[in-house]
């Protein structure tokens, strides 16, 4: 089901894309003092340097599971960046999705929030609303806000996390959740 389609919603989508933006950098810029962010001796502390790995999970607005891969590297200690590649599996249709968004962790436990661009390649409805099996593929660009439970080596080296992410491409907006299972490859 398509949600309703509104003509304020293109205008506010920006603005709060915008205003979203702001929050996170005020979050990584605003309280924490230099010293948290580059240590002691001036240098940048690195928890995961560069980790890859799977994903599994469901598309909530799709109603359909996906299967996936992802690769996080930290910039500083409480900032990443992470780019994902998703296939969502509907009946007769494989839609693809890849992704690439700024994350922060938020205090010490693993909780990260983020947002960034994605590219959905899939059959797109028509202005009436009908997706029509036989049209031509297509990709649109727009955004993705991510919030992320874990993430952090555990025991033994390997991360684990929920990942709940919420994608605007046109009028289609999956709600996913998703399980990652990944390990680090580089630390520095």
């Amino acid at each position: 089901m398509l949600p309703f389609a509104h003509p304020l919603l293109g205008p506010m989508r920006r603005h709060f894309a915008a205003a979203f933006g702001a929050v996170l950098l005020a979050l990584v810029a605003g309280p924490a003092p230099a010293i948290a962010q580059f240590g002691a001796t001036g240098g940048p502390r690195v928890q995961n340097a560069f980790a890859v790995g799977v994903r599994g999970g469901y598309d909530f607005k799709s109603d359909a599971p996906l299967l996936g891969l992802f690769a996080r590297t930290s910039v500083v200690s409480r900032v990443a960046f992470q780019a994902t590649s998703d296939l969502t599996f509907l009946n007769g249709l494989t839609e693809r999705q890849a992704g690439v968004d700024l994350l922060v962790r938020l205090g010490n436990q693993g909780f990260f929030v983020g947002a960034g661009p994605v590219w959905r390649n899939t059959i797109f409805p028509t202005e009436g609303g009908i997706t029509e099996v036989d049209a031509a593929r297509e990709t649109k660009v727009e955004y993705s806000i991510v919030g992320i439970l874990g993430g952090l080596p555990g025991r033994g080296g390997f991360l684990n996390a929920i990942e709940f992410r919420f994608t605007v491409v046109d009028e289609l907006k999956p709600q996913v959740l998703t399980l990652q299972f990944g390990m680090p490859i580089a630390r520095w």
